[in-house]
């Protein structure tokens, strides 16, 4: 880079200066601008100070350039000035596009990173500066799903077999939040949860967590069926209102916190393999079109006796449930 930053200021001295040499000395300023492309700003900027230096020394050997020099054509001096000029503006142009598109890939990478740990709204706000983000949200739907005997298989089977089928899991269980409009807030060990009305409300977000149970429970079927493992997952839902909060400055994670999402996970725990176990409260937002078996009261701890059901389909079709109604006492 060093030829390129001297050879424009011996040429247009060879020419006879400024006006004779058409001001090729502009094209110096290449060395600079392709320094930014190999080092930081800082390491360029010497190569900048050069140019600087190379049109002083040019300027005060302008005079004893020109006497030295014979005159070129009018006509090509000017043909030389254009060619200068468009020239050394196009290097900056695409030097500058080069740095833009390269500026925008990376804030669009930062912004697929945000988006993986939270919600596109809330993403929108922490970006303006927002801090702290805690709503307060009148009502949600807490959605909870765990895999039974996942201790015994994390202990029977090789680590990364366990982790290939958690992985393909719940990626298939994220997909289907995202159909349904829900958030997936979390995933622990082989624990899942999703929330309906966060971080926009819905009006119905029972119904929408409760559909995404059922297509959650088709899709381990599904799986079941074509792998040919014998996964179960017990589901449990409540609704009420919650406070949802982004913490942490470096690491961000987006919460949800109540005594509803406390009661939802106590319907995973005290609900049964391949079922969906929801509150009084679920059942009764979610209307016609949905099968529910009451399973009566059960002790639930922290919460005392609570009368709960099981969602078995999303219509009404006329067909048996595949599990008759049960009232269950259990412990907590």
């Amino acid at each position: 880079m060093l030829l390129m930053l001297l050879l424009p200021a011996l040429l247009q001295l060879s020419l006879g200066g400024f006006v004779k040499g058409s001001a090729v000395v502009v094209w110096a300023f290449a060395a600079p601008m392709l320094a930014l492309l190999y080092h930081r700003p800082r390491g360029a900027a010497p190569w900048f100070v050069g140019f600087g230096a190379v049109v002083v020394v040019c300027v005060l050997l302008n005079g004893f350039a020109s006497d030295l020099a014979p005159e070129l054509p009018e006509r090509t001096r000017i043909v030389l000035f254009a060619l200068n000029i468009l020239g050394i503006a196009s290097l900056t142009f695409v030097t500058l596009a080069y740095f833009r598109r390269g500026r925008d890939e990376a804030a669009e990478s930062s912004d697929r990173l945000l988006l993986n740990v939270l919600p596109r709204e809330i993403a929108a706000r922490l970006k303006k500066g927002e801090n702290p983000i805690v709503d307060s949200l009148e009502e949600i739907t807490v959605l909870f799903a765990d895999m039974t005997g996942f201790t015994t298989r994390s202990v029977d089977e090789h680590p990364a077999e366990t982790v290939k089928v958690l992985n393909e899991v719940f990626s298939a269980f994220d997909e289907l939040a995202d159909r349904h409009g829900m958030l997936r807030i979390r995933t622990s060990g082989d624990n899942y949860m999703a929330v309906a009305g966060v971080p926009l409300p819905r009006k119905d977000h029972a119904r929408a967590a409760v559909d995404l149970a059922l297509a959650m429970q088709a899709e381990v079927d599904r799986l079941n069926a074509e792998r040919g493992w014998h996964l179960a997952f017990r589901i449990g839902l409540n609704c009420g209102p919650a406070v949802a909060a982004v913490i942490g400055s470096r690491k961000f994670t987006y919460d949800v916190w109540s005594d509803a999402v406390n009661t939802a996970s106590r319907m995973e725990s005290h609900g049964e393999p391949g079922r969906i176990h929801v509150t009084a409260a679920i059942a009764a937002r979610l209307g016609d079109g949905y099968m529910l078996i009451p399973r009566g009261g059960i002790e639930v701890k922290g919460k005392g006796t609570m009368e709960t059901f099981f969602v078995e389909s999303a219509a009404l079709n006329g067909n048996a449930p595949r599990h008759q109604p049960t009232t269950i006492t259990q412990a907590g």
